[in-house]
């Protein structure tokens, strides 16, 4: 559905995209410089454990074993890492809100769309811009620098495997860290390593503390997500603790969502996660305890909109006698030249436009 609305009648979007439109990639400095920083530090840690703490080890067993677990959990770490970053998160198509998808959509009485006065895209259920990919993301979690991309629906679950082998592997260079520095005291730095005493200690202090910090934020991180999937909530949602709109899935089936059914595939990074069964909606219609719902006020529509409005006069108001929708709805129009955003609100084969313009 989201191509079909796609601009121009499904021309292909470029933007945020590389190699030829093959691959989604965020050009943003700072996030590329974080990107760039996690797989320098996770190459640090390699060649410590390498060169240091298993390099002169006297264990064969003990060796291969450390060194083909890290080994493991770096290369399951990166390999997410670079999923992550490369997926298309869930973008809206930009532009694509156009009269002609609007009247292709087929709205009945009632139903409400919205429109993003920042990439033109027609707002699916659950989706919020990104100021950096400058799209509208569906499920949006939150815009992450260190995998220069945003965390939305068809990426979470690298995501998430990201901070886990992350966490995984930072545990493990702790353990190897701390391990081989206590070898090094009782025997007073010789023949522990093949670096001078100064430089073994700098090296080894390095990957604990390297490894201590990113273990804890990564495990902290890894238990946010899973919590925030296990609720069927993003971020986003939590923090502005929005009441659900949506129905709310089971909290096996929310897991389901993310990873698919339970198999050794949800370890995995090469695998792709489910597509949605049920095709996203682009209406909006309020609960039936929300107290928005009766009365359609300023600030309820600025909220919904925009931060900034200005210049603002009301052009009419009616009220809507439907059985499903009775609430009062006032038409505003906020004044300014660089963006407009409109709410279509069809009813009774009228089309009113809410109109928009952040200040």
């Amino acid at each position: 559905m989201y191509e079909s609305l796609g601009p121009r009648g499904g021309e292909m979007d470029p933007h945020n995209k590389c190699m030829g439109g093959r691959m989604w990639c965020v050009s943003d400095i700072c996030g590329i410089i974080c990107a760039v920083m996690t797989w320098l530090l996770v190459t640090y840690a390699e060649f410590v454990v390498f060169t240091v703490t298993l390099g002169t080890a006297n264990y064969p067993i003990y060796t291969t074993f450390n060194l083909l677990l890290f080994n493991i959990f770096a290369f399951l770490a990166l390999s997410s890492h670079a999923r992550a970053m490369f997926t298309d998160p869930g973008a809206v198509p930009k532009g694509n809100a156009t009269r002609e998808n609007i009247q292709r959509m087929g709205l009945r009485e009632g139903q409400v769309i919205f429109k993003c006065p920042k990439c033109c895209s027609i707002k699916p259920e659950r989706a919020h811009h990104c100021s950096v990919c400058q799209r509208c993301i569906r499920k949006m979690d939150h815009h992450c620098p260190w995998v220069n991309n945003c965390v939305g629906e068809n990426n979470q679950k690298f995501f998430v495997l990201f901070t886990f082998y992350i966490a995984l592997l930072s545990l493990h260079g702790l353990f190897l860290g701390i391990y081989q520095f206590v070898i090094c005291v009782k025997s007073e730095w010789r023949e522990c390593s093949s670096f001078s005493p100064p430089a073994t200690v700098v090296l080894l202090l390095f990957l604990i503390f390297e490894s201590l910090l990113f273990a804890i934020f990564t495990a902290v991180m890894f238990f946010t997500q899973v919590n925030a999937i296990w609720n069927d909530e993003t971020g986003i949602e939590q923090l502005k603790k929005e009441q659900a709109s949506w129905e709310k899935k089971s909290r096996w089936r929310s897991i389901q969502a993310v990873f698919g059914r339970f198999s050794l595939t949800w370890f995995s990074p090469f695998t792709t996660p489910p597509l949605p069964t049920k095709t996203h909606s682009y209406i909006h219609l309020p609960r039936q305890d929300d107290p928005k719902r009766k009365t359609h006020s300023p600030s309820f529509i600025q909220s919904l909109s925009c931060q900034k409005c200005i210049d603002i006069t009301i052009q009419s108001s009616l009220r809507l006698h439907h059985p499903h929708f009775p609430f009062r709805v006032q038409i505003w129009t906020f004044h300014d030249a660089d963006h407009l955003c409109h709410i279509y609100i069809i009813y009774s084969g009228l089309h009113f436009d809410f109109h928009f313009v952040l200040g």
